[in-house]
């Protein structure tokens, strides 16, 4: 592709040049001797006349009446010598503007094809695993989880948490279905303690408070799974319930 633009290159300009030659040295004759000189010519090179000096039409003689006439000059070249400078000059515009529109769409044309060459041409590496990584995992051991801890509802129980926004400490013993054992406020400490005494059905517990001078103030009710103990604390004298949370320590 790119030899045949040369060629066709060269051709045009060769047309182009000889075209403005001949448009450059357009002549006419000598009207003395007939000579081909050039138009810019002011001596005719073979007789010596000299070309702006000269009458526009040669004298001459009729051989029957002897008068005196003037032919019509004879010049050749003068206007198809601009004709071919011009039409040589439009069929070498022509000719260059189809060559710069070819040549133009063949690297329009070749620019994604040598992307896509080139995206082809990538290799692809995929990542591979080593002897050495593979006996590295296999000599490692296993991770074994630790034995979950299971925690017995019967027995004594020491857990802390809050009722509401009040931390307290609280110390059961649950024996059976039945379930006795302290609670204090950490604000008041733990000499101030308050009796628990209830029952428990399943997971669900309900404890009894009762204050130092044997009055029922309250009740605990909710989820003990001997690890946890959650749910509703109702204050009798205050007829409120309020959200109690407490965790074995």
């Amino acid at each position: 592709m790119k030899t045949t633009n040369y060629i066709f290159s060269l051709l045009a300009f060769r047309f182009f040049y000889v075209n403005l030659q001949r448009f450059n040295n357009m002549t006419m004759k000598c009207p003395i001797c007939n000579f081909e000189v050039s138009e810019e010519a002011t001596f005719c090179s073979r007789c010596g006349t000299k070309i702006d000096k000269i009458p526009q039409q040669p004298m001459g003689y009729d051989d029957n009446t002897r008068v005196v006439y003037n032919p019509e000059p004879q010049t050749r070249g003068s206007n198809n010598g601009v004709l071919y400078g011009i039409v040589g000059f439009l069929v070498a515009a022509v000719i260059g503007l189809g060559i710069w529109l070819l040549v133009r769409g063949t690297s329009d044309t070749e620019q994604p094809q040598t992307a896509q060459v080139a995206q082809t041409a990538a290799p692809q590496t995929t990542p591979q695993t080593t002897d050495t990584q593979q006996s590295a995992a296999q000599t490692q051991p296993a991770v074994t989880p630790a034995p979950r801890r299971t925690y017995s509802i019967q027995g004594q129980h020491r857990m802390r948490g809050s009722i509401s926004k009040y931390p307290i400490t609280m110390e059961i013993y649950v024996s059976g279905t039945q379930v006795s054992g302290t609670y204090y406020y950490h604000s008041q400490g733990s000499s101030n303690r308050m009796t628990v005494d209830g029952y428990i059905n399943g997971s669900y517990m309900v404890l009894e408070e009762y204050a130092p001078s044997g009055l029922n103030t309250g009740y605990f009710h909710g989820d003990f799974n001997g690890y946890s103990y959650s749910g509703q604390f109702t204050n009798y004298s205050k007829q409120s319930n309020l959200s109690f949370s407490l965790t074995e320590i």
